[in-house]
C-alpha cells in the first residue's frame, strides 16, 4: 500500500494516463530485469522492489482514468 500513495498523488498531479504509462513502463522493465539477475540473491531481491515500487503507480492510476471516463463525455 505504501508506493500506491505517492502513485496516487502522481496521478492527480500529471494525470492518470501519463502516470499509468510511466508506471507500466517501469514495471516491465523491473520484471525483465529479474530472471537476468538470478545468480544474485541481492539483486533479484532489489528487481523485485522495483516491480512493487512501480506497480504502486499503476492501480491509483487505473482509478484516476476510470473516474474521469464519465466526464469527459
Amino acid at each position: 500500500p505504501c508506493p500506491q500513495i505517492p502513485g496516487g498523488w502522481a496521478a492527480q498531479r500529471w494525470g492518470g494516463r501519463s502516470t499509468l504509462i510511466v508506471s507500466f513502463a517501469c514495471w516491465s522493465a523491473a520484471c525483465l530485469l529479474t530472471p537476468g539477475n538470478a545468480e544474485s540473491v541481492g539483486l533479484i531481491v532489489a528487481a523485485r522492489v522495483a516491480v512493487g515500487v512501480a506497480q504502486g503507480g499503476v492501480i491509483p492510476s487505473i482509478h484516476t482514468v476510470l473516474s474521469q471516463v464519465g466526464r469527459e463525455r
